[in-house]
């Protein structure tokens, strides 16, 4: 099966579908929420994780085979520093054909 490319550099919406304002002019994205909670991770494969990390942060497209949408889908379920607003739109995004 052949690798599926992610990008989580899309505007993080709030409750009413609307994007945050920039923060001293960067870009409020999905990304830029899950990248430290990445690598700030003290668990699972430290290089994996830091790789996707700086990708994701730099608005860099991951291109992930089955185990690691699997991999990351479960880190993003389970870790405590995001909440759901991010949870939520970064399992869209993988979840999307």
């Amino acid at each position: 099966m052949s690798n599926k490319k992610l990008n989580f550099d899309i505007p993080l919406l709030d409750l009413a579908k609307s994007p945050f304002p920039d923060v001293e002019g960067k870009k409020q994205t999905v990304g830029y929420f899950l990248a430290p909670s990445l690598s700030n991770h003290n668990q699972g494969d430290p290089l994996k994780y830091f790789n996707w990390a700086i990708a994701i942060f730099n608005g860099d497209a991951l291109s992930l085979d089955e185990s690691d949408i699997g991999t990351l889908k479960e880190f993003i379920k389970i870790t405590p520093s995001l909440n759901n607003l991010v949870k939520a739109q970064a399992l869209k995004i993988i979840l999307a054909d």
